[in-house]
């Protein structure tokens, strides 16, 4: 091999974020006392999580666009609730924890509980 063939390989791209797995989110529905449905996504603490950008436009509820969409922080440290926020809200605050992002989604590194909680 000479001295200028290997600027002739074709190197690959390395993803740097092939080594981030997380908890691919499900959302759930519920109803509200004027008959209406809301969407609400949950991450778990401690947990690597992949959050849409734009649940609006992925997930329906029998065929119907859902516009409330909640996002649920769950604890493990102490179990339950730890805050229910506005999915917007939520989401541009999260964006200072991502490790990854796409087009569609970013991965959340796990969050400590106190994080969760000043949200």
């Amino acid at each position: 091999m000479g001295l200028f063939d290997r600027f002739k390989k074709n190197k690959e791209k390395e993803n740097p974020f092939k080594h981030i797995e997380g908890v691919q989110v499900e959302p759930m529905f519920f109803g509200k006392p004027d008959g209406s449905m809301y969407g609400s996504i949950t991450i778990n603490e401690g947990e690597i999580t992949v959050l849409p950008r734009d649940p609006w436009a992925l997930w329906k509820y029998n065929g119907k666009r859902i516009e409330e969409w909640q996002l649920c922080l769950m604890g493990t440290t102490i179990k339950g609730i730890i805050k229910d926020m506005d999915y917007r809200d939520a989401f541009f605050k999260l964006m200072d924890y991502r490790v990854a992002e796409g087009s569609y989604n970013i991965t959340v590194r796990g969050l400590t509980y106190e994080e969760m909680e000043n949200l």
